[in-house]
């Protein structure tokens, strides 16, 4: 799931104001506007760790996935206008706030403390790995098949597999 997390985080901010360029014809000053607000998103980490700690990693993760899956194929795929985007862009960014913190919150809790850095290192290290791959291959699928496909695949899909996977998670075997 962190592979997945990183891959669907990172190419959002690598390949997002691309597709603000080139597939909506926005000025610079538009794109940036809108990539600004990724980082008022980062705030809402901090309610996003509270509910991990609160509730089920199965649940918290389940719905955040699920949830910016659903705003991914509302940006990709039912495209209405530019208003309607930046809120779903900022509903499903701030999903991804509550993912990263807590997938490394969960990973950190389902192992014993003698294995509690590797696993941070593991944590740190997967979603930053992807980041080398993660605009080739958004450029691939957008080169052949569009940005909206590209967007809907890397973004929506993505998420809606790693949903299916937190529903795997067995709370059970975290710590508190």
């Amino acid at each position: 799931m962190s592979v997945i997390g990183g891959l669907v985080i990172y190419g959002y901010l690598g390949m997002y104001p691309t597709f603000l360029r080139e597939g909506l014809r926005y000025s610079p000053a538009a794109a940036g506007s809108v990539m600004s607000l990724y980082g008022l998103g980062a705030l809402v980490s901090i309610g996003g760790g509270w509910l991990g700690d609160r509730f089920s990693p199965r649940i918290v993760l389940t719905a955040a996935f699920f949830t910016s899956a659903v705003s991914a194929i509302c940006c990709s795929i039912l495209r209405r206008n530019a208003a309607a985007d930046d809120s779903f862009i900022q509903l499903g960014r701030r999903c991804q706030r509550i993912i990263y913190v807590n997938l490394g919150g969960y990973l950190v809790k389902s192992l014993g403390s003698s294995l509690a850095s590797r696993g941070t290192g593991i944590f740190v290290t997967s979603p930053l790995w992807i980041r080398i791959s993660r605009r080739y291959v958004m450029g691939w699928i957008a080169t052949y098949a569009g940005w909206a496909t590209a967007g809907a695949i890397q973004f929506s899909l993505l998420c809606l597999i790693a949903g299916s996977l937190a529903l795997a998670l067995r709370p059970d075997r975290c710590r508190r």
